[in-house]
Parts: structure tokens; sequence; C-alpha cells
């Protein structure tokens, strides 16, 4: 086990998740060096990584996870590699499967077999809760059978079982995440949050599919980053760890209290079909991460009016694929940040030790 990482590999490290992650371990691990491999897809952007890389301890490569020679290079001399980068809108899986299968599965596979290659002591693999499927009343714990409903869940699924094979085959010390629906700033607004936030500053009605009664436990991107700093200081080798929220809310929910956040506009919703499946719920147990002293600090509450400030004051993300302008205009009549609450900045201004 590499209990203080010095030389760290994010993949995916310019997107949402990733990006909080690699300013997170900057922090955490003011003697490490970072390598961050993405390939640049929609949902990056270099200007996340802007801090990162004023450190001085960051170096950007921008690659495909599913090269093998990208990956070999991109691990050599590593010491662990915290592997992010996915195909992640469950939407999206339905109509580019394959897609989503060349990323999560090929990808995650030739990632391991880099671990392999260039002797890396450590590995951890993002999954999600979604494996589990659909469990509207009994927690999974991280032994529950793989259930998945949908294309994206079921290539997290099976990158899952191809780690189990290479743990056993190679003696590969590889730990794996399952974290209920990460949110913050910095999210790509194709995801329910930031998507009705560009709806709701634009004063278009709100896109609910079904019914709007399926629920989703919410996990701050902070608390994510605080869970993987606590499993790679204390977690154990060749481990699962669900990363759970006990903070739930129904779609609905999550739209009135957007709408709530941005007076002057209705709560104007429209319901349509949407994708084929919509699980009601995903319902995990986190006791295992308990026991390393990891619990969740921030609700969806606290959190979002700084996220809906950071969306305000980034019209660009507004711009959401889909939605176009009425007017050229209409994207500089949004409502003023700084009318909703004072909030400190999100972006770190400096790396403190």
């Amino acid at each position: 086990m590499v209990a203080d990482p010095s030389k760290i590999l994010v993949t995916g490290g310019a997107g949402f998740i990733g990006s909080h992650v690699v300013d997170h371990l900057l922090r955490t691990y003011p003697g490490a060096a970072l390598r961050i491999l993405d390939n640049f897809t929609y949902a990056a952007d270099r200007r996340y990584l802007d801090v990162a890389v004023g450190s001085g301890r960051a170096t950007i490569i921008r690659g495909d996870i599913c090269q093998p020679q990208v990956a070999r290079s991109a691990a050599n001399g590593v010491d662990l590699i915290v592997h992010l980068a996915a195909e992640s809108h469950v939407d999206h899986s339905f109509n580019e499967p394959d897609r989503f299968s060349r990323t999560n599965v090929i990808g995650t596979q030739t990632l391991l077999e880099a671990m392999r290659q260039q002797k890396v002591p450590r590995f951890i693999h993002i999954s999600t809760d979604e494996v589990y499927g659909d469990e509207a009343i009994n927690p999974c714990d991280e032994a529950a059978d793989f259930l998945p409903t949908n294309p994206y869940a079921a290539s997290k699924a099976a990158a899952e079982m191809l780690i189990r094979g290479y743990r056993r085959s190679f003696d590969l010390d590889i730990t794996i995440l399952r974290p209920n629906n990460i949110i913050g700033t910095r999210q790509y607004p194709e995801k329910l949050i930031p998507r009705f936030i560009a709806l709701s500053s634009l004063a278009r009605p709100l896109t609910i599919h079904g019914s709007g009664h399926q629920t989703r436990s919410f996990l701050a991107v902070a608390d994510f980053c605080r869970a993987l700093t606590a499993i790679i200081d204390r977690g154990g080798e060749n481990e699962t760890y669900n990363i759970s929220s006990d903070n739930e809310h129904s779609v609905l929910e999550i739209a009135r209290l957007i709408k709530s956040h941005l007076p002057g506009h209705g709560i104007d919703l429209v319901y349509e079909q949407g994708r084929p499946v919509n699980d009601e719920r995903y319902h995990i147990n986190g006791t295992r991460l308990a026991a390393l002293g990891w619990q969740p600090t921030l609700t969806l509450k606290d959190v979002l009016p700084e996220i809906i400030d950071w969306y305000l004051n980034h019209p660009d993300k507004l711009a959401i694929v889909g939605l176009p302008l009425r007017s050229p205009d209409e994207i500089t009549k949004l409502p003023s940040p700084g009318a909703l609450f004072v909030a400190r900045p999100y972006l770190p201004v400096e790396l403190r030790s």
C-alpha cells in the first residue's frame, strides 16, 4: 500500500470530479507530483487545471486511455493511479452504448495492463452505485449482486469484473469506489442540477423524466474528495467501498429548490417520457467506509447556492446542447449572482499544505 504517494496519475482530471480531485490531492499531499491524463472530450475544460498547473507540480497529458502506448507512458514511474476517466451520462448510453463500452471497459483494461507492465503499486478505480441497480428498500453493501439496468451501469459493472480478474491473476492492489451521485461546480450541464440551473436562469420550463418522484442520494464533491484521501491513507488492500450519503431528494424536490434560489421565475415543469429505463432509487450502505472515520459533512442545501453562483458566473457553461438561445443577448440577462448570496470562492486561489 502507498500511504503517502509521491507520484500520482489521475485519469479524467480535466473533468468535473477529476479536477476537484486534482486540487484536493495537491493540497493533501504537498510533496506529490501529479500527471493528469485526459482526452479533453466535451465535458473537460483546460481552465479547471489552471491552479494545478500554476503550482508547478502537475503535468497535463492529452491522450486516450484506450491507447496502450499512451497508458503505459502515463503510468511509468507513478506509485498511484486514480482512475476517473469515464463516459457517465446515462441518457447518452442508450444511444451510444458502444462508446461507453469502449471508454469504461476497454479503457479500464488498458490502464490495468499499464499498471501491471509498469509495476504501479496501487490503483483506485471510481465506479458507481448504479452497478447494484434499482433498490428501493434494502441498502446494498459491497457484497451485493450486480443488477445494472442501463448500458452505462453495465459498462461500469463490466469494468469491475475485469478488475476482479486482474486482482487474482496478477496479484495487483486495486481499490474500487462506488459513490452516490456527486454534485458540485464544474459539472457539464447535461446533468440534472446544472441543467435545471440553466433552464431556470433562462426562464425555461424544467423537463422532468417520468413522474419526477425518482430519488437520488447526493454527495458533495468535497466530501467525495475527502473520502478518496481517507481510503488512500487508511483503506485496505484490494478493498471495495461504497461512498454513501443519506441526503436524498426527488427530482421534483431538486426543481423546487433551484427555483427557490432563482426568484422571479415560475416552477413551470414539462413532463416527458425520457429514457427507456429510469431507476427509482439507488440505496447503498456506507458502514465499511465509516469505519475509516469518514462521514459526509455537506448536504445539497449546503452547496446548492454556491453551485448556482458558480454557473451564473460562468455563462458559457449554460449554453447547453439542445438549448438554443432565443436571442444573442439572452445569456446576458441572467440573474445577478451577487443578488443571491455572498459566497466564498469555490475555485481555490492557492494551494495550501
